[in-house]
């Protein structure tokens, strides 16, 4: 760990710093950008290696690997010739964490504040899948000085894999621009609910359990309209089954939306259903919330620290299509109540998730962690 005071830190920040081509803007990007804008970032002079991923899906893996090895190299450069006191590592998983954890442990033994922060909330199940990530993980968050999760849970099992000390392990809690949320109006008509999913189109995301459920409604509850947007693997195959369904007319697949696309969905929807098996702190989750749109996720990674009570939200088991069902018929047969659900939603993410509030914590533990006496 380094521990040469100044006032001003130089952190050679690892991230995302560009959107891609595609349009869609993710959330450690968006993280990324608005940490380095904060208004409290005159504490710190950063030095930026953008890491953005150029292509949705990745590139192959030899185009990949020459990227991340050019990208190393400076990396190298940077930490031995520009007097670097910490180097903060946001990655994503599998790949994107061997490269990023690989960069963390270096420097740590280089005598640099190492700081990494896994965002896709997906290494448990890298490690259940990898044996190689299931031997990497572990060791990196031990080489490394500090290591940032998203939720108390990923704290848990982090500790839990890795036997570290508990302060070593700092919990950051997603942040979001509410601004762009807070005026967001309920619905005026409420003739037809309208559910909305946004995110991949893949079955960790749970798509096929929420087909399942909507099955389940339709046999009691019929003014309804689901809207997919995203894309995937999966959407070929799932559009494929709605057409065969008997409600097929009231399903819509967007693909991919641009801001503009996005915030018009959420306008025009009542719901918003996120049945996911894998999560780190989701973005989309954050966002309907902070529209005051009443939500529906599954118990997985930092969900159920968003949703804390039903007062916010539902939380169910991931799998659970009954439970999808039975909490998307008792929030479209009680309209004004999802409302007031909705209401709750948005003052939480107001108080806990702002862009202010987040990027102030993330600050704060940034500083802390290279300070002589790290807190």
């Amino acid at each position: 760990m380094n521990n040469r005071p100044s006032k001003k830190l130089r952190i050679l920040f690892v991230a995302g710093f560009k959107y891609p081509k595609s349009g869609l803007r993710g959330g450690q990007v968006f993280a990324a950008k608005s940490l380095v804008a904060s208004a409290q970032s005159d504490q710190i002079e950063w030095v930026l290696l953008d890491s953005s991923q150029i292509s949705l899906p990745p590139p192959n893996i030899v185009h990949r690997s020459t990227v991340a090895f050019i990208r190393f190299l400076k990396f190298l450069y940077l930490l031995c010739f520009k007097n670097i006191d910490g180097v903060l590592l946001f990655c994503s998983k599998d790949f994107s964490f061997l490269e990023k954890g690989l960069a963390a442990i270096i420097a740590s033994k280089l005598g640099k504040t190492s700081m990494l922060f896994p965002r896709s909330g997906k290494d448990k199940d890298s490690m259940e899948k990898s044996g190689i990530m299931r031997w990497f993980i572990p060791m990196a968050i031990r080489n490394s000085d500090f290591l940032f999760c998203q939720s108390e849970s990923l704290k848990a099992f982090y500790r839990s894999v890795s036997g570290v000390e508990s302060d070593r392990i700092k919990v950051i809690k997603n942040w979001i621009d509410f601004d762009i949320y807070k005026d967001i109006p309920w619905p005026a008509s409420h003739q037809t609910v309208r559910i909305l999913f946004l995110g991949w189109m893949e079955t960790h995301k749970g798509i096929w359990d929420l087909f399942e459920a909507m099955k389940l409604v339709n046999r009691e509850f019929q003014q309804w309209e689901l809207h997919f947007a995203g894309d995937g693997s999966k959407l070929e195959p799932l559009k494929e089954q709605v057409e065969q369904s008997d409600f097929a007319k009231s399903v819509t697949f967007h693909g991919w939306v641009d801001e503009a696309k996005k915030l018009e969905l959420i306008a025009a929807s009542h719901l918003f259903v996120l049945p996911s098996y894998v999560e780190g702190m989701p973005n989309a989750l954050l966002e309907c919330m902070a529209s005051g749109r009443a939500c529906i996720a599954t118990d997985v990674g930092g969900t159920s620290e968003l949703l804390m009570d039903s007062s916010c939200g539902t939380i169910i088991a991931a799998g659970d299509v009954q439970a999808i069902a039975d909490s998307l018929l008792a929030y479209a047969t009680q309209i004004e109540d999802s409302k007031k659900i909705g209401d709750n939603a948005r003052q939480h993410i107001r108080e806990y998730h702002s862009l202010e509030s987040g990027t102030a914590k993330m600050m704060q533990k940034v500083v802390g962690c290279c300070s002589p006496n790290p807190s």
